[in-house]
């Protein structure tokens, strides 16, 4: 009878793990969804020139380090992109990895 009792609840407890396990997927899942569709927005808005749209993704204290150097404000950044200024943007090989996503 012990025994019976004792892999009972060893079968509950696995299959609360697989579901959690099975959550924990479809939400890094979504979550890189998230990610994926906040970089197109982004790149869109550097493309348009839309500082105000490009601004929501840049924190206040924001710094870029330019390729040749030169170190530049979120401020800055944004006067950078006006309209016209880019033709297109290509965002290719982004991946996203999420790494231990807890229930809150």
């Amino acid at each position: 009878m012990k025994k019976f009792i004792s892999l009972g609840l060893l079968a509950v407890a696995y299959s609360i793990s697989l579901g959690q396990t099975t959550n924990n997927r479809q939400q890094a899942g979504t979550v890189e969804q998230t990610i994926l569709r906040m970089e197109r927005e982004q790149l869109d808005a550097c493309v348009k020139g839309d500082t105000r749209n490009l601004g929501r993704y840049l924190a206040e204290e924001y710094v870029e380090t330019t390729p040749n150097g030169q170190t530049m404000t979120k401020k800055r950044t944004l006067e950078v992109y006006k309209p016209g200024v880019y033709e297109s943007g290509i965002s290719d090989g982004v991946k996203v990895r999420v790494y231990g996503l807890r229930q809150s």
